[in-house]
């Protein structure tokens, strides 16, 4: 499956590593701080899996091109670019594509 995490922080670069273990297609939307370093050092999860691999990255949908549409598209970001992210990723999704976001208020906890 093709996958684009938007976002790469601690929760994307978690879940794209195990989309990528688990033989998926993954493409990181992320800052280019980030594609910076992946390219360079790779991406190294650390923890029960100890995953390290190169991901595919981009800083826009646009820098996408003309790839294929992904079949499923995650938004794990923080609520500060959520909208900016959640705009940019439609346009890349298959028209039976899965779109999946953080939900709102999933930082608090509920008793």
């Amino acid at each position: 499956m093709r996958v684009l995490i938007a976002g790469a922080g601690a929760i994307g670069q978690w879940l794209g590593s195990q989309l990528n273990e688990a033989h998926h297609d993954v493409t990181l939307l992320t800052t280019q701080r980030h594609v910076d370093a992946f390219a360079v050092e790779g991406l190294c999860v650390r923890g029960l899996s100890n995953s390290c691999w190169y991901p595919a990255t981009a800083t826009s949908a646009e820098a996408l091109g003309d790839e294929p549409a992904f079949e499923a598209s995650v938004l794990p970001a923080k609520a500060h670019n959520t909208a900016h992210l959640a705009e940019a990723t439609p346009p890349r999704l298959a028209a039976d594509g899965v779109f999946l976001r953080r939900p709102r208020e999933a930082h608090k906890v509920i008793a």
